[in-house]
């Protein structure tokens, strides 16, 4: 009698934190004393972080809807604040203000998915200088699932647009007339070390507040989207 063997193979990659959208973005020239970002739509628990720029050396007032990271002023020229949520079904949208005067601000909502929805945020930091080169700061990481991605930005006091950053992946790259340039990156990082300091160019030299944040990987494990060998059976006749 025969005997047949089958012996199924599977292939799995895993999944990573993955910026689904720009939910809203807001540069107000016209001097208003708050910024409105809106969200009409999103998935349940997706992570969403803003990031908001202003135009004094006056901070942002922390809103009680999100779970503050970064919320500095560089100087006299302006001020950055970077916050959580996960999304919900309620969620519309949030207005931002600051105790000064009428100013101009940058803003923008960003969506996240596959990200660790207990504990999203691995580690941040912030920055403040003056000088012609923004940089983050170095953010040290541990035991990041695989997939944990990184995020970068920062303000300077000068409508000069920041230039593009090698190996990174440009999220937002934006100016306002006063508040000056804006620029968002991003990366992919696992494992255990440190965020490299990547500098963002602009043309001269402005005070400047910048952020790195590093999103924990939920760790899902998946077949490759589109993959023909997802499953595989085969037979050993013996």
């Amino acid at each position: 009698m025969k005997n047949i063997l089958f012996i199924l193979l599977l292939s799995f990659g895993f999944s990573q934190v993955t910026l689904e959208s720009v939910m809203d973005e807001d540069v107000v020239d016209d001097a208003r004393t708050e910024i409105t970002l809106t969200s009409v739509s999103g998935v349940v628990d997706d992570l969403i972080i803003v990031v908001i720029g202003k135009d004094d050396d006056v901070a942002i007032t922390d809103h009680a809807d999100w779970t503050q990271l970064v919320n500095v002023t560089s100087g006299t020229g302006n001020a950055i604040y970077v916050a959580w949520r996960l999304w919900d079904t309620g969620d519309t949208g949030w207005t931002f203000t600051s105790t000064d005067g009428a100013e101009d601000w940058v803003g923008w909502l960003l969506e996240f998915s596959g990200h660790d929805t207990t504990t999203p945020i691995h580690a941040y930091d912030d920055s403040v200088n003056t000088s012609d080169a923004p940089a983050a700061p170095d953010v040290a990481y541990t035991d990041l699932e695989v997939g944990s991605r990184y995020i970068m930005g920062f303000t300077a006091d000068d409508n000069d647009t920041p230039y593009s950053v090698t190996g990174l992946t440009e999220i937002f790259n934006n100016n306002n007339t006063d508040t000056g340039g804006a620029g968002g990156y991003s990366g992919i990082i696992t494992g255990t070390g440190n965020v490299a300091n990547f500098a963002m160019s602009q043309v001269a030299s402005e005070e400047w507040a910048s952020f790195t944040v590093i999103i924990e990987g939920d760790g899902t494990y998946v077949a490759p989207e589109g993959s023909d060998d997802d499953a595989l059976f085969f037979g050993i006749e013996f």
